[in-house]
């Protein structure tokens, strides 16, 4: 994912220029809504397709001796991964991701040694230290960014058919970022709604942390709307009306 970043500012510098010179100061808005959102895959990975929302390049040595790439597609029908957003200082990205092994630029390996690793994942990883707004946003709206240093915030995913549990950390590129989630997306990577980008690191059995280029998020995210009002009323009103009839029908 850095590489596809670099060649962006390459081509993009210009463009991206002249967008900043339109961006509000660092206090001109409010941080992001606070609230759930729902992840999707970003059509911008080094190995698309299948397009994924996260990458953990080697998370099991599948095969000695050859890179194994693991990719996730948020938006397959088994996946269902959400970030909570508090507007303060924790973000937590949580939920089921379907993925496995894959043949990039083709599809997710599905036979012999590559099977048991195709399947639903469960991941669970909380942001909740170094949080932080950062100016630079497009809509009014600050983006917020998660600093590094040592391994501050953590998570697992686990591995489909009872093959285990892996420990993740975030992982700092070279500006000290781990993690930035905003509408910047629509900037660098042409997607309408709200993106993130961000590394990661996989912590090996014996509790080494280990960082290769392809451990990253690569989501875009959609605000998932609260119940209005007039649902909960409505719902309200429906209990009701199912407690009035069971009481009718003990009366009886």
């Amino acid at each position: 994912m850095k590489n596809a970043l670099t060649r962006w500012a390459t081509v993009n510098t210009a463009t991206l220029l002249s967008l900043l010179t339109l961006v509000p100061a660092a206090n001109a808005g409010p941080l992001l809504p606070a609230g759930t959102y729902q992840l999707h895959s970003l059509a911008v990975g080094a190995l698309a397709p299948p397009n994924y929302g996260l990458r953990l390049d080697e998370l099991v040595d599948v095969t000695l001796g050859t890179h194994d790439s693991f990719t996730w597609d948020f938006d397959h029908p088994s996946s269902n991964m959400r970030l909570d957003w508090n507007g303060t200082d924790t973000m937590h990205i949580y939920g089921q991701a379907y993925g496995g092994v894959v043949n990039p630029g083709v599809a997710y390996l599905s036979t012999g040694i590559y099977a048991p690793y195709l399947g639903v994942y469960n991941v669970d990883f909380t942001y909740n230290m170094r949080v932080q707004p950062v100016a630079g946003d497009m809509n009014g709206f600050q983006d917020i960014e998660v600093l590094g240093g040592s391994p501050a915030n953590t998570g697992t995913i686990q591995l489909p058919g009872g093959l285990g549990t892996v420990n993740l950390v975030d992982f700092a590129d070279a500006s000290g970022r781990t993690i930035r989630f905003g509408d910047q997306g629509a900037v660098f990577f042409g997607v309408p709604d709200i993106a993130a980008w961000g590394w990661l690191a996989v912590v090996d059995p014996n509790g080494v942390v280990n960082h290769r280029d392809g451990h990253d998020w690569l989501f875009g995210a959609s605000p998932v709307p609260e119940p209005t009002t007039m649902s909960l009323i409505g719902g309200g009103l429906v209990l009701l009306g199912i407690q009035a009839r069971r009481r009718r029908h003990q009366n009886n």
